[in-house]
């Protein structure tokens, strides 16, 4: 497994997520002295280890980073419409949370499954576009509608005709599935507190 395709956006994240409103700026900390980052690492289709949440749901994965404001980060995820579940891996180094796909975005998270992005519906195609995960709006709505031009160059770059098909991959078991092999290479890193935190009301 490549580490530091764990750390990179994967598909559950970039197209999955987004189907969960959920403010991607609540992700974001500043650590003073080592400045901004992200608790998110990914979302994922599912955790192979807990069956009942293997169908219509998304798994989010953040980091249990100990600053001042993760109290209050975790509770707004934890009060989520469509959170259902919460639990730790990785020696509590990192926190699972599940949600709910909702029923009127079921249509785009069987098409995720396919691979199929042109067949998302049209509101979840605008929750993409709108948190924008990748940071690459203009690109995932070139996808989304199988752009020619991004077609033509993709045919270039790999050899091969892509006439009807879609312009993006489907998702990866092994980077889109959260699985004991990705949960092992997470324990191996080290997390440190904020003293700001030991003081939070």
């Amino acid at each position: 497994m490549d580490i530091n395709k764990i750390h990179r956006l994967n598909n559950a994240t970039i197209f999955l997520l987004p189907l969960i409103p959920i403010n991607k700026g609540i992700f974001d900390f500043v650590m003073p002295y080592k400045g901004k980052g992200s608790r998110l690492l990914n979302a994922y289709i599912y955790d192979i280890d807990v069956p009942k949440y293997h169908k219509k749901h998304v798994t989010l994965v953040h980091s249990n980073l100990q600053d001042i404001g993760f109290k209050t980060f975790e509770k707004i995820l934890e009060n989520h419409k469509c959170c259902v579940d919460s639990y730790d891996i990785a020696n509590t180094e990192y926190s699972v949370k599940v949600f709910k796909i909702p029923d009127t975005s079921l249509v785009s998270y069987e098409a995720f499954l396919r691979g199929e992005y042109s067949q998302f519906c049209l509101h979840d195609i605008a929750n993409v576009l709108h948190f924008d995960y990748l940071n690459q709006g203009k690109y995932l709505h070139k996808v989304f509608n199988k752009d020619e031009e991004l077609r033509l160059k993709k045919e270039e770059l790999l050899g091969t005709n892509l006439e009807g098909k879609e312009l993006w991959s489907i998702y990866d078991p092994e980077y889109d599935l959260l699985h004991k092999g990705l949960k092992d290479e997470l324990s191996s890193s080290k997390l440190q507190s904020n003293q700001a935190f030991l003081n939070e009301k």
